[in-house]
């Protein structure tokens, strides 16, 4: 009888096996939950009494984090920064940053610092500092992260350096427009002199044509037309050194009559590269009154409105877009009006605008203390900044600023008496350029007697010793004795002729320099000089002198 052949029975072995380590993973699950739950409960009330923002992630998600780092990115609810992966909380750049930190920080037995650009839930972004640390949270290690937000220190930092680029750029801008004044004052006296002698000459051939002289008018007049052309050039160059000592840091403070016209157009100038792309530049001007400021500081105040008016309009179609810059007269104060057709400011950001550190622009392209220090310049000089918007169709920013006092004080006519009329006067000329000496020599010897010194020290000794002079020409910055120390050693034993001193000023004004001159308030004239400005100078200061020797 044939066997039947048995079935192998199932293997208890195995199946016990398999069961035992289902049960051991439900526990080791379990034991994870519970050991998250016990973890949580830990380090959720540390976390909640500390003001300082701290989170704790793992595996590039939130596992907890406390009120203060709610704030500090912007959430009211803790489910919906938990709800986020943590990349998606930094600025795409930095997420690698950030990664490699943690990574380190996993298996370091010290802090991990990092700083990184982190987005806040409206998409402004926070420049952060975090310490990043490992810790144990259930079976696994998590990192804890405390965080500084050091948006403004950064940006305080980045102003500071801005600045001290600006002084620097202002300490050379000031030395550069004192070398090139020196020789371009005697370049254009010595142009205007030659013009002015040319004319006389022609007036005489003129008078003598029928004697053969007309090939010499024509002759004059062609080099006159010459010279005309260099005295252009030269008036060029002069409105270029007057522009760089803007940037001058003794010149910020220095407040007279200031034309706004040419301020503006300086300012345009400047920024045109960075409009030229985005808008039209639309100038709606009328005849203004000067206002007293600063050059440099009006500059700043200008450049600063118009690179932010560039800035709210996207590169192209600058057909479609313009920057209207408007100037009027109300009443006692002087209008001006930078308006743009960019994207605007939303009405709950228009009353942050001129607070210090407040900007709606991405990081790298404003620390938010432009606006607030137009605001501090204005309001120094006695004017207010106001501002319209209106958000999709543009900003209109609004200085008003007071009209010169010298304009509104009533002008008070010369009282000299007629019979003093024009003497030949006894001029001491000091400066170390000898061509300065030279052109003023010929600008003034035809009516009077001028003594030219190149060296102030002999200048010095001659008038020490009593020489008479009706009038003392002595340039401010020498390299042998300043002006400043001539007067301050002539003033003990003469000082009426130390006080009627008149500083020829080539625009390197120290700090010491511009102290001086306010302090003992003689009259300046700049380099470089008008011929006409210098002779009625002369002449005003002479009849005055001699009014007050008539009446002694």
């Amino acid at each position: 009888m044939k066997r039947l052949r048995q079935r192998p029975r199932p293997n208890n072995t195995s199946r016990d096996l398999a069961e035992r380590l289902e049960r051991a993973r439900a526990t080791i699950r379990t034991l994870g939950r519970t050991a998250a739950r016990l973890s949580e409960g830990s380090y959720r009330p540390l976390l909640a009494r500390l003001a300082v923002p701290l989170s704790i992630e793992r595996a590039d998600r939130f596992v907890l984090v406390n009120s203060a780092m709610l704030g500090a990115l912007g959430y009211d609810r803790e489910a919906d920064l938990l709800a986020r992966p943590v990349h998606e909380t930094f600025v795409a750049d930095d997420v690698p940053l950030f990664v490699d930190a943690v990574q380190t920080a996993l298996g370091a037995p010290e802090p991990v610092t990092v700083q990184v650009r982190r987005l806040q839930r409206d998409g402004r972004v926070r420049i952060m500092e975090g310490q990043l640390v490992a810790i144990p949270f259930g079976v696994e290690q998590a990192v804890l992260a405390s965080w500084r937000d050091v948006t403004e220190r950064k940006q305080v930092t980045s102003k500071m350096m801005q600045v001290d680029r600006m002084i620097a750029v202002g300490t050379l801008a000031g030395g550069v427009a004192h070398e090139i004044n020196n020789p371009l004052a005697y370049v254009s006296a010595n142009i205007a002199y030659a013009i002015e002698e040319l004319g006389k000459l022609r007036v005489t051939c003129v008078a003598q044509e029928r004697d053969g002289r007309a090939e010499t008018v024509n002759q004059v007049d062609a080099i006159t037309e010459a010279l005309v052309d260099a005295s252009d050039g030269a008036h060029r160059v002069t409105e270029i050194v007057r522009d760089l000592k803007m940037f001058s840091r003794a010149e910020e403070n220095r407040v007279e009559p200031i034309d706004v016209h040419r301020v503006l157009e300086l300012s345009i100038n400047m920024t045109y590269n960075e409009l030229r792309h985005r808008a039209r530049i639309v100038r709606d001007f009328v005849e203004l009154p000067p206002v007293d400021a600063s050059d440099g500081r009006l500059t700043q105040i200008f450049l600063n409105l118009l690179v932010n008016a560039a800035q709210a309009i996207p590169e192209g179609n600058a057909d479609r877009n313009e920057v209207r810059v408007v100037t009027r007269v109300v009443g006692r104060q002087v209008l001006i009006e930078v308006r743009d057709t960019g994207m605007g400011i939303a009405p709950e950001h228009q009353r942050q605008v001129f607070d210090p550190f407040f900007t709606t622009k991405p990081v790298g392209v404003g620390t938010g203390l432009g606006l607030a220090i137009c605001q501090s310049i204005v309001s120094g000089i006695g004017g207010e900044i106001q501002v319209e918007s209106d958000v999709g169709k543009g900003s209109t920013f609004r200085i008003l600023l007071p009209i010169s006092e010298s304009t509104l004080r009533p002008q008070v006519p010369d009282t000299v008496p007629p019979s003093v009329g024009i003497r030949r006067a006894r001029i001491l000329v000091i400066d170390d350029e000898p061509m300065v000496l030279k052109s003023v020599l010929r600008i003034l010897s035809p009516t009077h007697e001028v003594v030219a010194q190149t060296r102030p020290t002999e200048a010095l000794e001659r008038l020490l010793a009593g020489e008479v002079f009706d009038l003392v020409l002595c340039d401010l910055m020498m390299p042998e004795m300043s002006g400043m120390e001539l007067y301050e050693r002539l003033h003990p034993a003469f000082p009426k002729t130390a006080e009627a001193i008149v500083f020829f000023t080539g625009g390197a004004f120290t700090p010491r320099a511009q102290e001086f001159l306010e302090r003992v308030g003689n009259k300046r004239i700049d380099k470089p000089f008008e011929v006409d400005t210098l002779r009625s100078l002369v002449q005003q200061l002479t009849k005055s002198r001699a009014t007050r020797t008539s009446q002694a």
